[in-house]
């Protein structure tokens, strides 16, 4: 059965990626300010193919089926195009609610099956799993979302399903894990230590265990501090790069990126207007780096506030170096941007950068933006998040009035 391309602990620790207190930005198309990155599913997974059923969106499950028929059952539901196309976001979710009930309830028939086999068995568990964090997205209820994780896990350990008990008990902890953001660094420290001893304990690492690792460190990053998202990117780098290349990349990336501060940051390419730019010539001068793109609401929140910094402290020696994440095809628009908003610093088209062989938001594993780093005086990274009031805190100390 296609898998959906949907991975469950994005989407549940994706309630939790708003409670670190500032918006940002993690798609093309994510102008929202309050943007959360969500991986659940793809648009174009919905496409009309040849064999596609005549549209509908009346769903009965069948009261009686082998594991088999019902996982064909899920896949004519999840590959029926709907009567109407979705005008929007809402309506999007809103049909995709409506599915993943029915398909939900199909997974549980094979979850109650002795005869389904463990794939089968954690193919229902994941579609469960993606209906929860759907309703949790929607209610913002952390407990109901718990029990419906915990109920799962009991019925596995009844039905003795090991693979499924271990998922499910990693799955409880992630949600364990979204709750205790509300309650502060302390407990969030607590619950991602509970998490790591559940990895600890796996002699491989799969492709979910990578992603949970992943969201637990941006919530550390988030929530405690960026020294022990470090350190849970540090631990992992070896077993990503065994069980996943790609995912072991990922994890080289945002270690360089977190080990940052207090070091230098190389930032070189030819700006919007053919200027040389390299951040090491720039070395006795305070400068901000920003990662951005016109596309991005928080990002085009931060810019009045860059201004009034710049025109206050540019003469004193502050400089700014931005980094577009737009499309290079769409140059004018951005260029218009630029000219609209008076922004006299350099632009750099972060697409047409190079750095070891990456652009430099691949580089440093920029994961949303706005990401906007203060370089000292000395050429050395003093803070990795120089947004709003924080950048005119920072711009005070490196520029006490005489």
């Amino acid at each position: 059965m296609k898998r959906f391309g949907m991975i469950c602990a994005a989407a549940l620790l994706s309630l939790g990626m708003v409670c670190c207190g500032q918006s940002a930005c993690f798609a093309q198309d994510a102008d929202d300010e309050d943007a959360v990155e969500v991986e659940m599913i793809e648009m174009d997974e919905m496409d009309v193919d040849e064999d596609a059923p005549e549209p509908s969106d009346d769903f009965v499950v069948p009261e009686k089926g082998t594991p088999d028929e019902y996982r064909a059952f899920i896949e004519t539901v999840m590959k029926t195009p709907p009567k109407t196309q979705p005008a929007s976001e809402e309506d999007f979710v809103k049909m995709l609610t409506a599915r993943f009930g029915v398909c939900a309830q199909a997974a549980e028939k094979i979850m109650a099956d002795p005869s389904a086999t463990d794939q089968q068995y954690m193919e229902a568990v994941e579609i469960r799993l993606t209906m929860a964090s759907i309703a949790a997205r929607q209610s913002e209820d952390t407990k109901a979302i718990l029990a419906a994780v915990e109920s799962m896990l009991a019925e596995a350990k009844k039905a003795k399903r090991e693979a499924a008990v271990a998922q499910l008990t990693m799955m409880v902890q992630m949600v364990k894990l979204q709750a205790a953001a509300s309650e502060g660094k302390e407990a969030v420290q607590k619950e991602l230590t509970a998490l790591m001893a559940i990895m600890d304990a796996k002699e491989k690492l799969e492709a979910q265990d990578l992603q949970m690792i992943m969201s637990a460190a941006r919530l550390a990053e988030n929530m405690v501090d960026e020294a022990m998202a470090l350190e849970i990117y540090k631990k992992y780098t070896e077993k990503a790069k065994a069980a996943m290349p790609e995912a072991g990349r990922a994890f080289e990336q945002a270690v360089r990126r977190l080990g940052l501060l207090g070091n230098e940051m190389q930032i070189a390419g030819k700006s919007l207007e053919g200027k040389d730019v390299d951040v090491k010539n720039l070395k006795g001068k305070v400068v901000l780096i920003d990662f951005w793109a016109t596309w991005c609401g928080p990002c085009v929140g931060e810019v009045p506030n860059m201004l009034e910094m710049y025109k206050k402290y540019h003469e004193q020696g502050f400089e700014i170096i931005g980094i577009s994440l737009d499309d290079k095809d769409d140059l004018d628009g951005l260029k218009a941007f630029l000219k609209q908003r008076k922004i006299k610093w350099d632009i750099l088209l972060d697409a047409d950068t190079d750095l070891e062989g990456e652009t430099l938001s691949d580089f440093y594993g920029v994961q949303g933006i706005p990401a906007m780093y203060l370089i000292g005086k000395d050429g050395k990274v003093i803070s990795m998040n120089a947004r709003g009031e924080k950048l005119k805190e920072l711009l005070e100390v490196q520029f006490p009035e005489k």
